[in-house]
């Protein structure tokens, strides 16, 4: 297994520089394939918005508590309704990996389904670099990209 993640200037061909894009991707998350969830490696937490939960059919009683409030760039803030603990897929075949992540539950209005935040990065050991709109994360089989 070769774990060094390289960015390529190959990687940005097609991709209008600069860029200051969102790194917005689809991946699996507990029991729903999820559109529209944001990379964000300023974020200390994942969310998943309730909208999306509610979608995904998953039951209040899943939620734990959650302390404190979550602090958005724009200064407000708001109170978690709990937190869920959801299996996360990234990749496909034999560079799939999955890890199990907390996601804070936010009953707001977002034109994103979830954030993965840096916890999750640091999970799955990724790295994003903007100005190519990718995301690089280690597997037994080699480097993957999305």
């Amino acid at each position: 297994m070769s774990d060094d993640v390289i960015f390529r200037e190959r990687e940005s061909i097609g991709v209008h520089s600069p860029n200051e894009d969102p790194l917005m991707i689809t991946v699996t998350i507990g029991p729903a394939i999820v559109h529209k969830v944001l990379v964000d490696n300023g974020s200390s937490v994942n969310i998943l918005f309730k909208k999306k939960f509610d979608q995904m059919k998953l039951e209040p009683k899943d939620l734990k508590p959650c302390e404190g409030w979550i602090r958005g760039f724009n200064g407000a803030s708001t109170a978690p309704i709990g937190y869920v603990e959801l299996s996360v897929t990234l990749g496909e075949g034999e560079r799939q990996r999955v890890r199990i992540l907390p996601f804070v539950v936010l009953d707001i209005e977002s034109p994103y389904n979830a954030f993965l935040g840096r916890p999750a990065l640091a999970k799955f050991r990724a790295c994003i670099v903007p100005r190519c709109l990718l995301l690089k994360f280690p597997t037994d089989a080699g480097i993957d990209i999305i």
